[in-house]
């Protein structure tokens, strides 16, 4: 997918000659751009469309479980919003994800912001003890995460090669009680907000974006750029 440019972001707040990376992205759900798609409906008070390399769009036909919308946030309450969208289909086992979020302090179970459950569980939120979470078949913990999370710009780079992974919140780097990753493949019905009817997570997500790659350090800026000046967030 070319990246999504000048021509677009001027018109939406974003520094002009700023583009959002097209190479290796899988999906691309980023508020108020996600209006009109190749498949699926425009947005409205019941369902929510997104823009997708591959066409699939996030939406869920039960209006109870839909997330609030105000035209660039979609707002989980943390007890029954829930997003689902049709499968993601991937061949990797390296990524790099990044998000635009807030999260509330929500100790005492596991929540999850995004699940991928085809490849083996791969997912990120908070752990049950309160700390920001990236899950494969355990949970890694980042240290020192259990107060709440203003709007902030999240990125989780899986590296399938090394059997690793990294994250970083706003360009600063986080450690992990566990850094090892288990090369896992997401794929499948991916669900926001939660998982199979549990598992929800308060927070209002403006972005999340998918590439079946390990950006570079160059690449991995770039994209955190272009989201931090779209949704006002500072780096």
């Amino acid at each position: 997918m070319p990246g999504i440019g000048v021509g677009v972001a001027v018109g939406l707040g974003a520094r002009p000659g700023l583009t959002l990376p097209g190479q290796n992205l899988i999906a691309a759900m980023l508020g108020g751009l996600g209006v009109d798609t190749d498949a699926g409906p425009p947005i409205t008070a019941e369902t929510w469309s997104s823009q997708f390399v591959t066409g699939p769009y996030a939406t869920d036909g039960t209006k109870s479980k839909q997330p609030g919308y105000d035209g660039t946030t979609l707002s989980f309450n943390g007890t029954s919003n829930i997003l689902t969208f049709n499968d993601l289909t991937s061949v990797s086992t390296s990524y790099t994800i990044v998000l635009v979020a807030a999260l509330a302090i929500e100790a005492g179970s596991n929540t999850y912001v995004f699940y991928s459950p085809d490849g083996g569980r791969v997912a990120f939120g908070r752990r049950s003890t309160g700390e920001l979470a990236i899950y494969d078949t355990s949970a890694h913990l980042l240290t020192g995460t259990t107060a709440a999370l203003a709007k902030s710009v999240w990125s989780i780079r899986l590296n399938g090669g090394t059997s690793t992974m990294t994250t970083r919140i706003n360009g600063v780097n986080k450690t992990l009680d566990d850094s090892s990753w288990d090369a896992l493949v997401i794929d499948g019905a991916c669900e926001i907000g939660g998982h199979s009817g549990s598992y929800f997570c308060e927070t209002d997500l403006s972005a999340l974006v998918i590439y079946d790659a390990l950006l570079s350090d160059g690449v991995l800026q770039q994209v955190e750029r272009w989201l931090a000046v779209r949704y006002g967030v500072a780096l």
